[in-house]
């Protein structure tokens, strides 16, 4: 093999870098031979071949160091791809729990712990005054409501899950004032029916109270 096609050869080989280091050694290796085989023209060509050993030499540790910091750089990119599609699977993970332990919680509260109603009605005989009731817990205030002969009111809440659900009303009608336990969770004598509602009427000579078993108003208290 001649020297033209010793260089035609390196040109060729080194235009990729995967056989860049094994192309620069067999052209290293190529020269040295063809610097001793030669005849005539030997020792130029020894020379020759000496000046592109010391080349190739110095490009072999040029080479050896850049592959080294190139493969370096790889494969921290490649970890870095890696953490990166880890962290999107356990995100994608911890939304999936969360969203399943928030419809979770919702279906244990539906089931476990439905809600109530308390619903209170004006049946005095008259029209001349408004019932005016102010009810209340010791972790709600709903407010002041009036209620005119033949209306109602109601409202809907769930039991705590610790602890004592009691709901008051303050009452007036006139110059008539009175607070009762409308709703309380530890007295079996306030228990709501079948459905959950607890049903009160207001008239003239007290407040009745619709016991389940019985299937009437009771009377509760008195003014």
């Amino acid at each position: 093999m001649s020297a033209n096609n010793v260089l035609w050869f390196i040109k060729l080989e080194t235009s990729g870098f995967c056989g860049v280091r094994v192309s620069k050694f067999l052209a290293c290796d190529w020269h040295r031979r063809l610097g001793a085989d030669e005849g005539t023209d030997g020792a130029m060509r020894m020379r020759e071949a000496n000046n592109q050993t010391k080349s190739c030499s110095a490009n072999e540790g040029g080479l050896e160091s850049g592959g080294s910091e190139l493969s370096t750089g790889m494969l921290g990119s490649s970890f870095a791809n890696m953490s990166r599609a880890r962290m999107m699977s356990y995100l994608f993970l911890i939304t999936i729990l969360l969203v399943f332990t928030s419809q979770t919680q919702t279906a244990f509260a539906i089931l476990i712990n439905p809600k109530y109603r308390v619903r209170i009605s004006n049946e005095f005989r008259n029209n001349d005054y408004p019932l005016i009731m102010h009810c209340w817990s010791h972790d709600d205030d709903l407010g002041v409501h009036t209620i005119w002969k033949a209306g109602e009111w109601y409202w809907e809440f769930r039991n705590k899950f610790l602890g004592r659900t009691h709901f008051l009303c303050d009452m007036k009608h006139g110059s008539k004032e009175k607070t009762i336990d409308v709703y309380d969770s530890d007295n079996r004598s306030l228990q709501c029916n079948n459905h959950r509602i607890c049903r009160w009427i207001v008239k003239d000579d007290g407040f009745f109270f619709y016991k389940e078993s019985v299937r009437s108003f009771l009377k509760y208290n008195d003014w």
